[in-house]
């Protein structure tokens, strides 16, 4: 007697402001657990009569009590929580454990819908509690992605990832793809939040392609709006804006309002970066915001007064800038994506309207939700645990094989006893098995080398695009801000008249602030040099060999691109390299040398340092970690050093002749 409804996805969109061009859109959207939207009132209505009724079994009342608590999830708390309560009572009652956990689900989601994280979290251990008492996996499948979504909403993406690869291999199990095709979608938007654009559109093809299978338009409707988003960052617009009309279309079809809400403002933004018509996506971002405020969802009316707050900003209007920042912080403070954005257009207001103190304390609260979000661990671990997943999957087929290899052990046994006078024919049966437990065992040292293979190679893209995104991060959004600060510094000083003690203590403020800025961009340069994404490794290797004053540096042969993660594979070795040499050889002279042909390219660092018996010695943590990186190119590295005779690395790798690319 379940009511019929729609599984969804909600998303809240969020953005943040490049310095006062914005140029790029950061989206941040955290995905809620799925539940019905548009299940008809009169059916709800229906139900609250039933379970008054005498006479009702046990067994209906509970389904009852679990459709109404799943029915007011949205639209009202208190009945929701009401009927979900009185379930788990009957349900402890009458020791159902699956139908107690179900309910505990329910009320955990309801929590979570109205901003109430701490009490969601601790209903979903009890339900959890209950799931694994009735051995149901489903269910623990489902509170997984439930939990996974409280996470991603609080801004902890690790965590959040970590459940959803928890759920998703349940889902594959059962063969469920509805559920399979919402934790691809789940997975992309997360990536496409961090900027990982690769890995986002991965995760959309993939859920689009089941949507497609299963005809399911929700699913449809949140790839299109994905892809909005990616052609947003890749600043194709026209591309951008089509794909979130029909997002927009889809989800009305449909009949879902949030949905359609997240759309508008998908389109409102790239509207917004695009062709700069800020009153198309004014006008998209205040429909957005109507339907958002009659849902009545705290999180969605946020993200709404977010992007309204961004829009007014760019059309000068710092006074309703600032409104729509106090009124979207106000409105829901749980979101640390959306509150980083609100913070900085605070900020960036309160510069213009000349209120120091207020551009002052948010600038301090704006710092430190960067440098939490900014480690290095952040980017690192997501791309650690679908590392693991992807692991876990290769760990079964090779307890496959290793089931085949102890059958054929058991063949063998079984074709003993019984054909013990057929000695030849044992003879061909034992050598037939060995030859098949060698190819077990070659495949299983296959499965196992290419499982670490996939490993680094994850751990090294996840830190090639951590580095670029912080890189970008601290060079346009930070960077920009503290130069704006010093503008306004600089007119405040020309509008004051200061006795020559102020003037002084004014003065080093300025040279303080040039410091910061001077050393925030040696930081980002250092991060990812733009040297090197844009004129190649020779330009940067120079360009970080000057800025040292011991090092040298020298090429040879060609000066044609390389694949890009070649290119910063040698550039971080170089570096690694050069900065071991200075740090624990004590180098006084340091010579780089890179040499480049058709089908070739090699590396080599020398150091007059004090060196390290190399037959004796084991390497240190930075040649083992540039060694395991090397091979993951097929690379060669040699280390030639002796005591008091300085050190010398080699790194070469062949090179495709075709397209001089790796």
């Amino acid at each position: 007697m379940k009511i019929s409804g729609q599984i969804i996805l909600l998303t809240i969109i969020t953005y943040r402001p490049y310095s006062f061009k914005m140029k790029k859109l950061c989206i941040l959207l955290v995905l809620s657990q799925f539940f019905f939207i548009n299940t008809n009132a009169q059916n709800l209505d229906s139900l609250e009569k039933v379970i008054v009724k005498e006479g009702i079994k046990t067994s209906d009342k509970l389904k009852i009590y679990d459709d109404l608590s799943w029915g007011y999830l949205s639209s009202d708390f208190k009945k929701a929580s009401f009927y979900a309560n009185k379930g788990i009572e009957l349900a402890q009652k009458v020791n159902d454990p699956l139908m107690e956990g179900t309910l505990y689900r329910n009320l955990g989601i309801t929590y979570y819908m109205f901003s109430k994280f701490d009490s969601a979290s601790m209903f979903y251990e009890k339900a959890m509690q209950c799931a694994i008492s009735a051995n149901n996996l489903n269910l623990q499948a489902l509170i997984n992605s439930a939990i996974g979504n409280l996470y991603n909403m609080k801004g902890e993406y690790q965590t959040a990832l970590k459940y959803y690869l928890k759920a998703l291999p349940v889902f594959e199990k059962l063969g469920n793809k509805q559920r399979i095709r919402i934790l691809l979608g789940n997975t992309g938007t997360l990536y496409l939040g961090l900027n990982n654009f690769a890995q986002a559109e991965k995760y959309f093809l993939k859920s689009k392609k089941i949507a497609e299978e299963i005809n399911d338009l929700e699913g449809l409707g949140q790839a299109y709006e994905g892809l909005c988003r990616i052609y947003i960052d890749k600043e194709q617009y026209g591309k951008a804006i089509e794909y979130g009309k029909q997002a927009i279309e889809t989800f009305h079809s449909t009949g879902n309002k949030l949905f359609e809400a997240n759309s508008m403002q998908s389109l409102a933004m790239a509207y917004y970066n695009g062709p700069k018509d800020y009153d198309k996506a004014e006008m998209l971002a205040l429909k957005a915001l109507d339907i958002n405020n009659e849902i009545g969802l705290p999180g969605h009316i946020a993200g709404a007064l977010n992007m309204l707050s961004n829009i007014a900003f760019h059309k000068k209007q710092y006074e309703k800038c600032k409104q729509y920042a106090i009124k979207g912080f106000n409105t829901d403070s749980t979101d640390s994506n959306i509150n980083s954005n609100l913070m900085a257009n605070l900020v960036r207001s309160g510069i213009w309207l000349g209120d120091k103190k207020m551009a002052n304390e948010y600038f301090d609260k704006y710092r430190d939700i960067i440098d939490i979000r900014g480690t290095k661990e952040f980017q690192n671990t997501l791309t650690e645990m679908e590392v693991k997943y992807e692991t876990e999957k290769k760990q079964i087929k090779i307890e496959a094989l290793e089931k085949e290899k102890k059958l054929f052990l058991l063949l063998t046994i079984s074709g003993a006893s019984v054909l013990i006078l057929l000695i030849t024919a044992l003879f061909l049966v034992y050598k037939n098995i060995k030859n098949q437990k060698r190819i077990v065992e070659e495949e299983m040292k296959n499965l196992e080398q290419k499982q670490k293979l996939v490993a680094t190679q994850a751990v090294l893209d996840g830190e090639t695009a951590e580095r670029s995104r912080l890189a970008k991060d601290l060079h346009d959004s930070l960077g920009g801000m503290l130069a704006v600060v010093k503008l306004n510094l600089q007119d405040a000083k020309k509008l004051t008249v200061l006795d020559s003690g102020e003037v002084n203590s004014f003065n080093k403020a300025l040279d303080l602030l040039d410091n910061s800025i001077k050393e925030l961009r040696r930081v980002a340069h250092h991060m990812m040099p733009e040297s090197l994404m844009r004129y190649g490794l020779k330009v940067a290797l120079s360009d970080f060999c000057e800025s040292i004053s011991v090092a040298k540096f020298q090429h040879f042969g060609l000066d044609s691109r390389i694949e890009n993660k070649l290119e910063v594979l040698l550039y971080r070795s170089a570096h690694e390299l050069v900065h071991n040499a200075l740090k624990h050889a004590e180098a006084t002279q340091i010579n780089v040398q890179l040499i480049q042909e058709s089908d070739r390219i090699s590396l080599t660092v020398h150091d007059n340092g004090k060196g390290f018996d190399a037959k004796k010695e084991f390497m240190g943590m930075g040649l083992k970690n540039i060694k395991q990186r090397v091979e993951i190119y097929n690379g060669i590295i040699d280390v030639y050093s002796e005591k008091n005779k300085g050190t010398e690395v080699n790194l070469s790798f062949q090179l495709n002749p075709e397209n001089n690319a790796y």
